[in-house]
């Protein structure tokens, strides 16, 4: 009976290091699982500050001159003052992925942009301006032209 109790004894020890290997193993998958979650979760973040706007177009005229690719252009109104927004292709690499939005000012100057509107970057400017008419470039380069003639800038 002696010797039973001692081999019991041995294999519950035994049981014991087994189970602390195995939670060991487990807090180690775990944390390594988690780890690449989070660094996958930065991915489309990394991805998007790598972007910039077609040729750095830093005005309405310059992204025009780039031709890049226009899904819908609109002329918005916030609070009393109007914008120009211009969705463009949207970026495969990074999910979740909208359309590139480019956000101007009335005198052409580029005053935000994002290379995806999947994270609702920019929404309060991109959202309203699927709901307004769509313009043609050229015609949004004459009313730019038209407010700086009236503002005395060249």
């Amino acid at each position: 009976m002696v010797v039973g109790l001692s081999s019991l004894a041995r294999l519950r020890a035994m049981a014991n290091q087994t189970d602390s290997r195995r939670w060991r193993r487990a807090a180690l998958i775990t944390a390594g699982v988690l780890l690449v979650v989070s660094l996958c979760a930065q991915i489309p973040r990394w991805v998007r500050k790598s972007f910039r706007p077609p040729g750095n177009a830093k005005t309405f005229a310059e992204l025009v001159a780039q031709n890049p690719e226009r899904t819908h252009l609109a002329k918005i109104r916030l609070e009393e003052t109007s914008f120009y927004v211009w969705h463009g292709a949207s970026i495969k690499a990074a999910l979740p992925s909208g359309p590139s939005c480019f956000v101007f000012d009335t005198q052409g100057r580029l005053i935000a942009y994002t290379p995806t509107t999947g994270d609702l970057e920019l929404a309060e400017y991109c959202d309203v301006a699927w709901k307004e008419p769509a313009m043609r470039p050229e015609q949004v380069l004459r009313e730019i032209e038209a407010s700086r003639a009236e503002a005395g800038r060249p």
